[in-house]
Formats: structure tokens, C-alpha cells, sequence
């Protein structure tokens, strides 16, 4: 699903649960990122961004929605995401920077 034909409230939906949640976000390489699963604990989602800014996601939520909050807790983390979603969204409260690569997942 194209991320313009997503629901605007299906985003700020995602980015309320990222900010909720803050779960961990963690670098596997450029452009790839694995955030920890909320509904399953000790498993994670591969975030890839691209440089348009447009991202996919593997979870299922991507899958019904067309977005998820694994995708909004990447672009909460890079601040790549479009300000009109984050108007109601105040930004991520985990200040922390993405985890580095050499670092052993979170979730494991």
C-alpha cells in the first residue's frame, strides 16, 4: 500500500503507539532497522527506509493498515517524519540516538 494512500488518522494512530511503547530501535545497517515487537514478545520487525523518506515494514499491521508503528518509531528516531503528524504528536520521548549495529538486539 503507498504510503499517500494511508489515512492520515492511521499514521498519527502509529506515531501515539510509538510514543506510547518506545520501543527499541536498532541500526543493522544503512537504510535497515529492527524495532521490537509490542504483541510478540522476544521477536522484532525490519524497518527499511529509503531515501525519499518512504518506509516499509514486514509486520503484519503494515500489511492491513498500510502502516505501523514500527515505521513510525523509526522516523520518530530520525525525525523524518512529515510535520503533519506530528502536530498532535509531540516527539519520541526516549532521547536517545539509534543503537548501533555492534550491539546484540534488545528483544533477544
Amino acid at each position: 500500500m503507498a504510503h499517500e494512500a494511508v489515512k492520515a488518522s492511521t499514521i498519527r494512530n502509529a506515531v501515539r503507539k510509538a510514543q506510547q511503547v518506545a520501543p527499541a530501535v536498532l541500526e543493522l545497517a544503512p537504510g535497515f532497522y529492527a524495532v521490537a515487537s509490542k504483541s510478540r514478545p522476544g521477536a522484532g520487525y525490519v524497518v527499511r527506509t529509503y531515501t525519499d523518506g518512504h518506509s516499509t515494514c514486514e509486520c503484519e499491521g503494515q500489511e492491513r493498515a498500510g502502516y505501523c508503528y514500527h515505521r513510525a518509531s523509526v522516523g520518530l528516531r530520525l525525525g523524518t517524519l512529515p510535520s503533519q503528524y506530528l502536530e498532535q504528536a509531540p516527539k519520541h520521548p526516549a532521547d536517545t540516538a539509534v543503537l548501533s549495529s555492534a550491539r546484540p538486539p534488545l528483544w533477544a
